[in-house]
């Protein structure tokens, strides 16, 4: 099978890449990055896990590591496991689109990929369009969706697998999900950072599915169910940090980065 995988260039789709990418073996994959998600407001929570989840890993990280850990780097990947990668920000642009049609793309698969994909690019994978949402859905959809889950109090966070099929964000059927109860003593960071390894096996196995040529049974959301939400301003932070949530913790920062490094 053909897959485009389209994903953001941060650290979390490069952990659920290393998750996903052995089960990709027997498929033609390419990979397509977005290099931010919209414009975030001037929040200096923002600005922080922006530096976390983006800067610090690509700029001042990943190139300099040249050995494969328990983790593989973007770059390792790309090269270890043959996987074409590129930059993509205007995927519904004529270019982006010819591009995707010359690959004969069966299948699509987006993880907090940066843009919102309309018709022209929607009708071109004979399988469809997945995403890959870091939220409970209908509760949550939009940007930040376990941020918002924690500010509200919420004691389950969760992602959610679903078809894209109109440029509607976040409202498409739903074909599978996993949920885990809220750690008072687990950071904003950590709480995602556990939703991608089980979010990659709804995945892997959804696609061995459709390898097989069976239908994914999903269910219809209702489109005036759940709530969209965008960046969190100055009032949603302050919510979040009176429950007593911090963005993260040093501690899982740096374990996660040790995973990347060899021996």
């Amino acid at each position: 099978m053909k897959i485009a995988l389209f994903l953001n260039r941060d650290i979390y789709c490069s952990v659920v890449l290393n998750h996903l990418v052995a089960g990709l073996a027997e498929h033609q994959t390419s990979v397509f990055y977005s290099d931010k998600v919209g414009r975030a407001p001037a929040v200096e929570a923002l600005d922080v896990l922006r530096l976390l989840e983006q800067d610090l890993p690509n700029e001042h990280v990943f190139p300099f590591i040249e050995s494969a850990g328990e983790l593989l780097t973007p770059e390792l990947i790309e090269r270890q496991h043959r996987i074409p990668c590129e930059s993509m920000n205007a995927p519904n642009e004529p270019v982006a689109l010819d591009r995707l049609r010359a690959l004969e793309c069966d299948l699509v698969v987006s993880i907090r990929y940066g843009c919102i994909f309309k018709a022209d690019f929607l009708s071109i994978p004979r399988l469809g369009v997945l995403n890959l949402h870091s939220g409970i859905l209908p509760d949550y959809r939009g940007v930040m969706a376990s941020f918002h889950a924690l500010a509200a109090g919420a004691r389950e966070i969760g992602c959610t697998l679903h078809y894209i099929d109109d440029p509607t964000i976040d409202a498409g059927p739903i074909v599978d999900a996993w949920r885990r109860p809220v750690d008072p003593a687990q950071s904003y960071f950590g709480h995602v950072l556990s939703l991608y390894q089980p979010g990659a096996r709804l995945v892997a196995e959804s696609i061995a599915r459709l390898t097989k040529e069976e239908e994914l049974t999903s269910t219809p959301q209702a489109r005036d169910s759940g709530a969209y939400f965008s960046f969190p301003d100055a009032d949603v932070v302050a919510r979040f940090e009176q429950n007593g949530y911090s963005l993260f913790h040093a501690s899982e920062y740096r374990d996660l980065l040790r995973r990347y490094h060899g021996a």
